[in-house]
This record gives C-alpha cells, structure tokens and sequence, in this order.
C-alpha cells in the first residue's frame, strides 16, 4: 500500500519476502527505491492516480540485495468518502520463472541448432555438502536418452527431478572408470570438476541403472557463478570422444544457464533457510506456550506485550486482560518498594534480577513467585524489552513454613518441657513443706490460713506446669482405648455449663467412628481448651459445632503436605461463627504463653496444650480461619485396629502407710531429695539419702542387709537410675527398688 506520494504505508509477509526487506525498512522507502522499469511503471502511477484500476500489468522490482524479478501487477485506486484518490494498493505475483521458460521458448533458431545437436546434455546442482551427503538434481536439455534425468517441458517449465544416492548405488562402474571410481565421489570427473572449476572428459564404460544404455564418453564443464560452483553441465555419449567444438558449444550453454541456475539455487536456500527459521520460530512459539512456568514479556517501559498460557492459568488474568498492562496489577503490596527499585536498577543497566514476590491473583487470592528478570538486545546492543520466567511456589513457601514452624514449635517444647521440669521440682518442695507444717499445726493456728494459701498458690501454679509438659509432650499419661463419641457425649453437659447459656452447643456425632488409644483425660482438656476459645471469640449469642468423623490420608495428599502421615484417622472437629483469626496471629497460636486476650483473661497454654496432646498421641492439628468468619480446629487421632483391651480396673483404697524399714533414697536434687526424706520419715521409715550415685554404692556396700527398698531417681550425674539398680543387685540380689522421675 502506498501514498499518492508513492511511498510505502504498508505490506503484507509476502510482499516483505518478494523484495527482502523488514517491514521497518520497507516504510521507510518509497517506489521508486524498489523500481526497475520505471518507462512501464510511471505511466501506470498516472492512470491510478486518475482513479482507473490497473489490470495484469508485467514490470521489473529491484529486491534488496540487487537481483532482479519480474511480476505481475493488479493494482488499486485508495478513495476518501469525497471519491478522492489518497493512495495506491498493488497485489504482485513473482512470475520471474516463468518469463525465463518463456525466453527459453523465444530463443533464435541458431541457438535451438546447437542446442539439438547435443544428444544427451544433463546438469547437476551438488547441496551444500557436495562431496559427502549428495543430493544431485539433474536437468537434460531439449532431448535425452536417459527420462530419469529430467527436461524442459514443452512450454518452458524447467522440470529437476532428484537423482539421490540410492540410484547411485545402483550404477555398476568397471575398476578402471574415471567418470566414478569406487574410492570416493570428491575423485570423480564430478567431484574434479567441482573443486577444480575446470572442464573435463573422460573414456570408460559406464553403465546405468537396469534398463539403460551403457556410456562410452563423458564431457563435463562445471557452472560457475562468482567464486562458487554452482552445477555441472555434461554431454555422455555411446559412440565417440569429444572435441573442441564440443567443449565450446558445452561452456557456452554453462555460461548462459549460470545466472539463471544461480538465481533458483539461492531461491532454494533462501526458501529452505525461511523454512528451517520459521520451524524453529514454531517450536520456539511451542517451548514457550507450553512452558510450565510464567513467561511474560514487556517494552521498556514495562508495558506487557506478550504472556504465555501459564500466567493466565496462575494469575486469573486473560492474554486480552493482561496486554497493554503493567505487571503492577499483580502487586499485593507484600513485596518492598525498595526490591522494585532495586529490580529495576539492574534491569535497566543490563543485568538480570533474582528474587521473588508475593503477588495478588486476579481474584484477590495471595500467592508467591520465584522470577528471572533480565533485558533483551538487539543488534546494536541496545534494550528493546523485557522477558520475566515465573514460577509459583506457593506451595513450596507453605512448606517451608510448616518445617520452619515445626522447628519452633519442637525447640520451644524443649524450652517448655525443661522450665516445666524444674519449676515442678520447686513446687514439690513448696507444697510438701507447706504439707508438713500443715499436719503439725492446729486449724487455730495464727500461720494455718497463710499456709493453706501458700498450698493452693502451689497447687494452681503446679495446673500451668502440668500445661507446659502437655505442650512439651512430657505429661505423664495412661492411654485407653476409646469411642469418641461416647468419651464426648459424656462432656456435653460440663461443656455447655462451661460456654454458657448464650452459645447454642451443636454435637454432630460420625457414623461408626474409628476408635483411638488416648489418656480420656486428656480429651477432656482437647474440648475444654478449644471450647473455651470458641466462647471468647463469640461475645454475645453464637453457635458452637462439635462433630467426629473418618478420614483416610493417602500419599498424594502426604507429598503435598509432609507433616501429615498416610494413614486412617478419626476426626474431632471443633468450629465457631465468632471473629475468626488473622494470618499473623495463626502463625503463632500454638505458642505457649501467645495470646490475644486482654491482661488477665488468658495465660496462652490453651491451644499449646491441646497442640502438645494431639502430638504425643502422633496425631495432627489444622486449623482454618478467616477474619469475621469463624474458626475450624481439625484433630486427627490415629485409628486403634484393635478394641480388645480393657479399662483399668479402678485402683484400690490406698491404706494409712506406716513402716519401720530402711530405705535408701538417691536423688541429684538437693531440695527434692530433703523434702523426701522428711515425708518417709514421718511415716516412721528410716532413710539413708544421698545425691551422689557412688555415695549411694557406697552405703549399700556397708549396710547391705539393712536397706529394704531402695528409691532412685532416673535422671542423675555420673549414671542413671537403672545402672546404678544394676550396681546394687550384684551387691544384694534380693534387693527391691522403684523409679521414680520427673520425666514422663
């Protein structure tokens, strides 16, 4: 398409292929910069410019790299709304082969002559590796013996069929041809004729395939174009030896073909060269489309111009939707400003950035990214976009979260478990002391009402360590197997007095639920715990929904979540409609001591021991929430296979205890060990006590057959209970001895 000042507005692929320009190139020239026979084209210009259309009209175009090619002209007149001529449109078809044909046909009769007096003449174009991989094509001119070679056709159409390697080796050549010895082809009259650029004949039988006469002579006269040999033109004959005349009649008609061959050659390379571009273009456009990651492309200035399949289906947000948009639309202002300034610092000086993001979905929903960002260049080394390769890892940044709170929650434990341990042993002090100085005092006494407040701070303080080492999944537990449903229905009642009148309690029991092996006890903490949070959440009026269930976890479910085992579970399930929890606030729940409450309301060993319990039972705890949509607890108890054990019978009535025994008592605790002996003593034992292990040896040796029972710690210094258990016996098999420890 032109202008009425006949420079280029527009062009089609085809009209950029026929002359060898980009499309940046071609608007920046006008026709008379691609005219190469301005006496038919100028004319033609007036008439459309008069506003009459120009049929089949034959005119030269100069391509770009300087050859010249005929075609065919159907061209328009451009009219505003007025009827006004404002520019041109042409279609052109390349007819530059078929004028050759036709100048075939209109060559002299001289030519003709001499061209008929050559019995069988046929060309050869060798490909790019003519010497190894041949692939011959071979033209005969005007008349053959040998109708595999090829031919002009009857109107001028050059027609080159393929002469490949099989037909070669189908061809028997005696030892001594010259024309194709058995060696190699670059040795070959051909082959010579190829490399060496010179003219060359050869005597010897050669004979064709089945069918076809045996040659005597061949004369061969390579096709010479520039610097390159393009082809082989050759005269095989069955009767005699050529000369002179002939080698100049041969050399004439390469001369002749030369331009014309040259320029088919380089259409067929360019062709196969356009071909294996745009295959790679497609298996490109293929790679990109299918890519299993994000692939966008922006301008300079950010502007997206293309994305591929993958951030459509991770961003919500439609090829349509996206180009023209700044990836700003994905920003959830998760991600610094500064790493924006620092990403662009970089990718405009011409590196590559490396990070990740926390981005928005079309549809609100948060997700993170790993990302590539780097320039592309052109040519001159100058920026003209950017290419971004995403990935999301979501679901890998949830799991690293999940180790990484795992971790936590493990190294807190430790911390909770050994604090809990020692304020015990503190607390045993405190209480047994207090205990003691109760037993000796009268109620009347002026110290027996601070006392028994020094016991009751005791007894709550020991409620908050027994907490810590539920959290710390040290508590001292005696599993049973149970029916949840029938351990819970058994809670309701305490339950609902616990939520109060205004909370509406919903129990939804599971069919045929799977038993589990728990302490009931610690069920009973479970359901307080959470049924107190869920009434505090829900000031006012609310509704509470205590349900059971079966859940089976198989391993497609475990690769996307490693902290659950595969396996069969039983469901308690725990949920509200109070005021939901938000993201921050859930990474930390199951913190001892975390709460969100006010002063006084709550120590935050609630969810810590319910966390703590549903551990030590090798189960599993999620929680789902939202702000202003209540809370969900899931527990997950392992199933018990097997229902046969029974219930502990309930334990006897413990006697007054009274003895007159010795009793050796080992413990590395100083306080503890003191406190114990006072309360056997009272009971009218004698002790023997001792916080060393080899003290303790010691005085076994010396008065083995005084001690009745020895009392040892598990735990110690130098070793642990049962070596030093060990020890003894060999001293006094008939020795008795209990454990006793601080550690479940």
């Amino acid at each position: 398409v032109f202008d009425t000042e006949k420079n280029f507005l527009d062009s089609n692929q085809a009209g950029l292929d026929l002359l060898g320009y980009s499309r940046e190139e071609l608007l920046n020239l006008s026709i008379p910069d691609v005219d190469a026979d301005p006496i038919v084209v100028l004319p033609a210009h007036k008439k459309l410019l008069g506003g009459e259309r120009i049929i089949n009209y034959e005119h030269e175009l100069k391509r770009k790299d300087g050859r010249i090619i005929t075609v065919l002209n159907n061209s328009i007149p451009l009219t505003d709304p007025q009827g006004n001529v404002v520019g041109m449109q042409s279609t052109l078809i390349d007819i530059t082969d078929r004028k050759w044909a036709e100048d075939v046909l209109k060559r002299s009769e001289e030519e003709k002559t001499i061209l008929n007096q050559i019995a069988n003449i046929f060309l050869t174009i060798p490909d790019e590796a003519m010497y190894e991989n041949i692939l011959t094509l071979v033209l005969q001119v005007i008349k053959s013996k040998f109708g595999i070679f090829g031919y002009l056709g009857e109107n001028g159409d050059l027609i080159i069929p393929s002469l490949t390697r099989e037909i070669w080796n189908e061809c028997k050549v005696s030892d001594k041809s010259t024309v194709f010895p058995s060696d190699s082809w670059g040795n070959s009259l051909w082959g010579r004729a190829i490399r060496e650029k010179k003219t060359f004949s050869s005597d010897g039988p050669f004979h064709m395939p089945a069918g076809h006469i045996s040659i005597d002579h061949f004369l061969t006269v390579p096709i010479v174009y520039g610097n390159e040999t393009i082809g082989l033109i050759s005269i095989a004959n069955g009767q005699r030896s050529y000369n002179k005349e002939d080698r100049d009649i041969l050399e004439s008609i390469a001369g002749y073909i030369s331009p014309i061959l040259n320029a088919r050659l380089q259409r067929d390379r360019q062709k196969k060269k356009r071909s294996r571009a745009e295959e790679s273009l497609r298996k490109l456009s293929r790679a990109v489309e299918q890519s299993p990651v994000s692939i966008i492309v922006t301008d300079t200035d950010g502007n997206i111009e293309f994305v591929n399949s993958k951030f459509t289906q991770t961003t919500g947000y439609s090829y349509d939707e996206a180009l023209g948009k700044n990836p700003r639309i994905l920003k959830s202002g998760e991600t610094s400003a500064e790493e924006y300034q620092r990403l662009w610092k970089i990718i405009t000086s011409g590196g590559v950035w490396r990070g990740e993001f926390h981005n928005r979905k079309k549809n609100g929903e948060l997700y993170w990214e790993s990302a590539s960002i780097s320039p592309i260049f052109d040519a001159d080394g100058s920026i003209t976009h950017f290419v971004g390769v995403k990935e999301d890892i979501t679901a890998r940044k949830r799991l690293e979260a999940q180790f990484i709170q795992a971790q936590k929650m493990e190294s807190v434990g430790r911390l909770a478990g050994g604090v809990a341990h020692d304020f015990n042993n503190m607390l045993g002090v405190i209480g047994g002391y207090t205990e003691l100085a109760l037993d000796r005092l009268d109620s009347t006494h002026p110290l027996f009402g601070d006392l028994q407040e020094i016991r009751k701070a005791s007894i709550r303080s020991a409620d908050l360590t027994r907490q810590l080492l539920a959290f710390a999944r040290k508590q001292t537990v005696t599993p049973k197997v149970l029916k949840l449903n029938k351990t819970i229905e058994g809670m309701l009642g305490m339950l609902r007095r616990l939520i109060g009148e205004d909370i509406e309690l919903i129990w939804k029991p599971g069919k045929e639920v799977w038993p589990v092996r728990v302490d009931p006890s610690q069920i009973d903490q479970i359901l307080a715990n959470l049924c107190v949070n869920a009434r505090d959440a829900m000031p006012g009026v609310g509704k509470l929904i205590i349900e059971t269930g079966n859940k089976t976890f198989d391993e497609e479910y475990y690769a996307d979540h490693p902290a659950f085992i595969p396996g069969e579970y039983a469901l308690l399930a725990v949920s509200d409609k109070g005021h939901g929890i938000d993201e921050k606030t859930m990474e930390r729940i199951f913190e001892p001591f975390f709460t969100t409450k006010e002063m006084g309301k709550g120590t935050g060993l609630g969810l810590s021991t319910v966390y703590g319990i549903v551990k030590q039972n090798n189960g599993f705890i999620n929680v789902y929430s939202e702000p202003g949509h209540g809370t969900i607890f899931k527990i997950y108890l392992p199933r018990h296979l097997t229902i046969s054990e029974q219930l502990n019978k309930e334990s006897p009535e413990i006697p007054d205890v009274q003895g007159h025994e010795t009793i050796l008592l080992v413990e590395d605790d100083s306080t503890i060990l003191e406190i114990g002996k006072r309360i056997l003593e009272r009971f009218g034992y004698r002790v023997m006590a001792t916080t060393i292990p080899s003290e303790a040896i010691r005085l076994a040796r010396e008065h083995a057959d005084e001690i009745h029972l020895l009392i040892t710690d598990v735990i110690m210094p130098e070793m642990n209970g049962q070596e030093l258990v060990n020890k003894l016996i060999s001293l006094n098999p008939g020795l008795r001895y209990l454990f006793m420890s601080g550690y479940s």
